[in-house]
């Protein structure tokens, strides 16, 4: 049976440790001519406390290819996702609505976080662009880590597994 989730579980997992269990797909630096649509990089995560319990939390960062030559370059998205729905995620927008209990608070340009609310989902954004300084992917995967409390070992980290 499925449950909703909750501001306060959301805000209990974000609290507690977690690490990197094992990286479930890493196409970052593909092994051959062609190159993938878009670099990928999920793992699963796990409890500090918790190491051996699955707790159906994953860690998604994707990044289009760029074409060549083509302005913008595609920037980096990142999520947290608990149970298959997002609880976090980081991303650039030219202009996103944010809403705050089914109301349209305003709206944000650039970099912002989508926080779970238990009216909105994951609906509300919150403004972080004097936080993000450096935008490629591996930076971003860090910053995310960060600011989600996700530890990783410099080994895991080593993104396209080299």
């Amino acid at each position: 049976m499925f449950q909703p989730i909750t501001e306060a579980e959301v805000a209990r997992i974000l609290v507690r440790r977690k690490f990197v269990h094992k990286v479930v797909e890493d196409n970052t630096k593909p092994k051959g001519p062609v190159q993938p649509f878009e670099k990928r990089f999920v793992c699963d995560i796990r409890f500090v406390d918790m190491p051996a319990a699955a707790v159906q939390l994953q860690f998604f960062a994707r990044q289009e290819q760029a074409i060549s030559g083509v302005l913008p370059r595609p920037l980096p998205g990142l999520s947290l996702l608990w149970r298959g729905v997002r609880i976090r995620g980081v991303n650039w927008a030219w202009r996103h609505d944010s809403l705050l209990h089914g109301v349209q608070q305003g709206h944000i340009k650039g970099w912002h976080e989508k926080v779970w609310t238990n009216s909105d989902g994951d609906k509300h954004i919150k403004d972080i662009n004097g936080e993000v300084k450096n935008t490629d992917l591996p930076t971003m995967i860090k910053f995310c880590c960060d600011r989600w409390n996700i530890e990783f070992k410099d080994d895991q980290f080593r993104l396209g597994g080299t």
